[in-house]
């Protein structure tokens, strides 16, 4: 599904239901992925959920692609790690490997020196795993990095 067909459908439930934190977190990460970074930011305040709802763990991670979009790494890497620490306290192990897998492939993104270790540290976990999109966003990662070397490689 596109990004821009998400952003649509979310915005048709919120009408329906406008404080629905899974919805506005469905939002602001589709808006993230399209560059639209105020408006996810917008949707993200209306969240209404305590810190240990997982729709405000997921919201730290769409906070963490928000701040890479905007080229903060430092925020982007603690709003990443703060989520990926979330998942795992309360024992959601697939949260927290997409989590990483996400942070991968925007550190990628961003050519931050630890992303090739980020993208190797995942390939296990990623071949263990049976979720198509995990596998997609890990595929993501390993060919920004690909173009990142080949950007300084010195044919270029």
């Amino acid at each position: 599904m596109s990004s821009t067909w998400s952003v649509e459908l979310a915005r048709a439930g919120l009408v329906i239901r406008p404080d629905a934190a899974s919805l506005l977190n469905n939002r602001a990460f589709a808006l993230a992925n399209l560059d639209r970074l105020d408006e996810a930011d917008h949707a993200l305040n209306k969240l209404t959920v305590g810190p240990s709802d997982l729709q405000y763990m997921i919201s730290q991670a769409n906070r963490g692609l928000i701040a890479f979009r905007r080229n903060d790494i430092v925020e982007g890497l603690a709003r990443y790690k703060s989520a990926i620490e979330l998942f795992e306290r309360a024992h959601l192990a697939p949260f927290a490997l997409t989590a990483r897998a996400y942070l991968a492939r925007e550190a990628a993104r961003a050519r931050v020196p630890d992303a090739p270790k980020m993208v190797a540290d995942l390939k296990s976990d990623v071949e263990k795993s049976d979720l198509a999109s995990l596998r997609r966003v890990y595929s993501a990662a390993e060919q920004l990095l690909i173009e990142a070397a080949r950007d300084l490689s010195p044919a270029h």
